[in-house]
């Protein structure tokens, strides 16, 4: 047995260190380094061939745009191994840059060679190889069956196409209302009161009035109109044809109209997005008391606002009314196998990548490793997702209580909007484009007409 030090880049700038034992003297990975892989990781269209490895090793290709993913795939690689010494892999990985990887994708499928054995594909991006009569990739389904009933199907159901499972997610991503908890006490205020959004309302008047703080900032983007509009169990497209024009979406997009402009409780988000460096300057500096995101936004406190360490809470999203879902899940990744293996290791491949993204042992890898909230509920009992970690380290082990203990809570009231359907893209696209900006960034239209209108230009454009 040997021990492998893993390097972690956590989003910018964190890293941190991970020892892990191999299964025997055949590494599970080709060498990963600090952005882009290195080693003996063929490139696409490279013929430079993995390093040798035992006639007993099935060497798996894969390629996926986060570098995190390969150290986490390197990693199930091992656990695996030491499992199956009969059936051991090798994962021969690559860091393909965003957008880059899309193209040689699509080259590959069309050309019918160069395509990976396995793949990350981006929740936006599974539409073009879901929504097809023949997917590329093989479905997962007879692999994913041990472990179907421990999976949040919300994580499940965007990778499912004509009736087979493609892929399972890194991560539920679960939408949830991340707190200043020093905010909240130099305001006297007990934020675990919010059930409703008036009580998130009338809380924040509060705040304003005893701290000056913002209640929350309101991004231009999708990443906060999203979870209002799902926890109503409303879309944005059904059966292919756009649905934006709703009293869910007016609804939602009006709450977040009057929080900025009538009740004067939140701002526009600094730098209009939830990832830029202007919003986590104002949240690290204490301006802002509450933002709801997905749970991944973590590594963001972590790597990017070191002033709150330790002041963070989390609770489920308030509601409209009851029945309404308390969160829903946000972007995702799943990891497929395409349709150009060699048939030969089909089987294993399938059986693998189930094991990485589906298994206890996964499961526990999403958090321990890359601090996602992970995929399996069985897994939030577990004493291992409270030990030094990360996000433990950061967050506290109170905080991971109120997490696991929250997740367990919701699991049953998870929406999402959906993206994986025809003309999804198009009509997101729309909504970001035109919609959010006129609304919350420049207040130039009501909800209602800029929904409205945005109804009418769709429903032309979309045959």
């Amino acid at each position: 047995m040997k021990k492998r030090i893993l390097a972690l880049l956590l989003a910018l700038s964190l890293a941190f260190v991970l020892v892990a034992a191999c299964a025997d003297d055949t590494p599970a990975q080709a060498p990963a380094g600090d952005g882009a892989a290195t080693g003996d990781a063929a490139a696409p269209g490279d013929d430079t061939a993995p390093p040798e490895v035992g006639d007993d090793v099935t060497v798996l290709t894969f390629w996926t745009f986060v570098d995190t993913h390969l150290e986490y795939f390197y990693a199930a690689a091992d656990l695996w191994n030491a499992a199956n010494p009969d059936r051991q892999v090798y994962i021969a990985g690559e860091h393909v840059p965003w957008g880059q990887i899309w193209q040689n994708l699509q080259m590959a499928l069309q050309t019918g060679t160069g395509a990976p054995d396995l793949i990350d594909i981006e929740i936006g991006q599974a539409e073009m190889y879901l929504n097809v009569p023949q997917p590329p990739l093989l479905a997962q389904n007879e692999a994913l069956a041990p472990f179907m009933p421990y999976l949040v199907q919300s994580r499940v159901e965007p990778y499912t196409a004509h009736g087979n499972i493609y892929g399972v997610c890194y991560h539920i991503g679960a939408v949830l209302m991340f707190y200043n908890q020093s905010l909240f006490d130099e305001a006297g205020l007990d934020w675990s009161e919010i059930v409703t959004w008036d009580d998130f309302i009338e809380m924040g008047y509060l705040m304003r009035e005893r701290t000056g703080a913002w209640m929350t900032a309101l991004d231009s983007n999708l990443f906060g109109f999203d979870p209002l509009v799902a926890q109503q169990h409303a879309q944005y497209v059904v059966d292919g044809r756009p649905n934006v024009y709703t009293p869910e979406t007016v609804r939602a997009l009006q709450l977040m109209q009057d929080m900025i402009y009538v009740h004067e409780i939140a701002r526009v988000m600094p730098g209009y997005e939830l990832d830029s460096e202007e919003h986590y300057a104002a949240f690290n500096n204490g301006e802002i008391a509450a933002i709801w995101a997905p749970a991944w936004f973590m590594g963001r406190f972590i790597n990017l606002m070191p002033d709150v360490q330790g002041q963070i809470s989390v609770g489920p999203l308030p509601v409209f009314e009851p029945g309404n879902n308390r969160s829903s899940s946000a972007g995702g990744t799943m990891t497929a196998v395409t349709n150009q293996i060699d048939p030969a290791n089909a089987e294993l491949a399938l059986d693998f990548v189930a094991f990485a993204k589906a298994s206890y042992e996964g499961a526990l890898l999403q958090w321990t490793l890359l601090g996602f909230d992970p995929v399996r509920w069985d897994v939030f009992t577990d004493p291992a997702m409270r030990a030094p970690s990360p996000a433990v380290d950061y967050f506290g082990v109170e905080f991971a209580e109120q997490l696991f203990d929250t997740l367990l809570e919701i699991q049953a009231e998870t929406g999402a909007i959906q993206t994986v359907q025809a003309n999804a893209f198009t009509v997101r696209e729309h909504l970001m484009q035109f919609v959010m900006p006129n609304v919350i960034r420049d207040n130039l239209q009501s909800p209602a007409d800029a929904l409205r209108e945005a109804q009418a230009i769709l429903e032309a454009q979309i045959p």
